[in-house]
């Protein structure tokens, strides 16, 4: 394929007058045969430039395209002789804000399935949306898309049930096609929803079509009802028990987490149930457990830094981990008051909001403190719930928060607090949380960490 060409033409006065391939008219002085937007994918700092229809309409582009493989058409637009050299794979990695070795695995390994990341690409790539196989919501409009930035109908369209990994078009052979969905299928999807939507249920006028097919014939079954997901006498679906939706929720982010992306992982703050489980996903995972060490430092989204703290802190408690973890959420003051309100919330039984002032009265004593508001025997009962959170092995990172709450505690139990905190003293296996907990005893203030 012949490089990229400056193209002639001639103007309203007959002046002959130099363009770049994708229209753009050229000065005088310009050398290169190209516009400033197409040289800017030499830039290893820059963003995929908007290239002309006519790039993704090469043979090598359009076979990759057709493929439905954004590993390939990644690798197809790197190499393109368009770009005159090939751009890097660091450089294409930089861009899509994943690593050389993610972007290596993208290229290699099987397709992706996600239409986050699909749509993370596509926009990363500037690929025109008529060449792709999905749809892709405009950011500048407000359409009630999922946090994916998908629309619902296109998310369905895809996989025949949102995440079940099925892209239409592309099914491998003897495959299950649009509409034959098994259960599985729609507990992935079913989860996805109820997560978002902090909801326990869906009405059956709430479910696309598809999804409600197969569930309406597995309520058919001659065992109704014997399923994971259960229909009751007003319509409504959910699930048999609440922690399937923590499985099914946590197995799709943990397969976002292994793309590179991630960005499912800042859509909202995970349960500690949710971390258990990825936590136990991670341990098998040792990349997925790099990526999380890196996010919970720099990920620009608080979210995002503390479910990674969250995960870490739950895949080797009694191990370095717990001290990393920690260490982080001193140094990171928003990702510490997400996670001292999720562990105080979870501990005491508090909604969130309430739960979020008794944490931030920790760092600030004059912000409003629901401990103004509690009885004595409300707060005993409070410090005994942390004294046992600190012996909880499973969560390092809880042990720390307990530890602190606990010191914000002795100021108005100090007897039972002082005592909760020396039982702790003696069995946390972990140095960092052993300085938290004895700079408590020894009169520090809990706000200093």
């Amino acid at each position: 394929m012949a490089a990229h060409q400056t193209q002639f033409r001639k103007n309203s006065s007959g002046a002959v007058s130099r363009r770049c391939e994708c229209g753009t008219v050229l000065a005088r002085d310009n050398k290169t045969g190209r516009c400033s937007a197409c040289s800017s994918a030499r830039s290893p700092h820059g963003a995929a430039p908007n290239l002309p229809d006519s790039f993704w309409q090469d043979p090598e582009i359009a076979q990759a395209l057709q493929s439905q493989h954004m590993g390939q058409i990644i690798r197809a637009y790197r190499l393109s002789p368009r770009h005159g050299t090939p751009i890097p794979q660091a450089t294409v990695a930089r861009w899509g804000c994943v690593t050389q070795a993610q972007l290596s695995r993208i290229e290699t390994g099987p397709p992706i399935m996600h239409l986050d990341r699909l749509a993370q690409w596509a926009k990363t790539l500037r690929i025109p949306s008529h060449h792709l196989w999905f749809s892709i919501e405009d950011d500048d409009k407000e359409t009630g898309s999922t946090n994916d930035g998908i629309r619902r109908g296109d998310f369905l369209k895809m996989s025949g049930v949102a995440v079940s990994g099925i892209a239409a078009g592309s099914r491998p052979q003897g495959s299950r096609g649009f509409g034959a969905l098994t259960e599985q299928d729609c507990a992935q999807w079913l989860a996805w929803e109820l997560w978002h939507s902090k909801r326990k249920s869906l009405h059956e006028t709430e479910i696309p079509a598809p999804v409600l097919a197969t569930l309406q014939a597995q309520s058919a079954a001659p065992i109704p009802g014997s399923g994971i997901i259960l229909r009751d006498s007003e319509g409504c679906y959910g699930f048999a028990h609440p922690s399937f939706v923590d499985f099914y929720v946590a197995r799709r982010v943990f397969e976002n987490i292994v793309s590179g992306g991630g960005a499912l992982f800042a859509t909202g703050q995970t349960s500690h149930e949710m971390d258990l489980i990825l936590s136990e996903f991670v341990g098998r995972h040792p990349q997925s457990a790099e990526s999380l060490h890196a996010w919970m430092g720099k990920a620009s989204s608080p979210v995002m830094r503390v479910n990674s703290a969250g995960v870490l802190a739950k895949a080797g408690a009694t191990t370095s981990n717990t001290d990393r973890v920690v260490v982080s959420l001193r140094q990171d003051a928003e990702s510490r008051q997400l996670y001292l309100t999720a562990v105080t919330s979870r501990v005491l039984g508090l909604p969130w909001g309430t739960a979020a002032q008794l944490a931030a009265s920790v760092e600030n004593p004059a912000a409003d403190n629901p401990l103004n508001d509690m009885s004595h025997d409300q707060i005993v009962s409070a410090v005994g719930r942390f004294a046992e959170e600190t012996l909880n092995l499973r969560d390092g990172a809880a042990r720390w928060c307990s530890g602190i709450m606990l010191g914000q505690l002795q100021r108005v139990a100090p007897h039972v607090a002082t005592s909760a905190l020396n039982e702790a003293l003696r069995c946390e296996p972990n140095p960092e949380n052993l300085r938290s907990i004895a700079r408590m005893l020894s009169g520090g203030r809990s706000g200093s960490f």
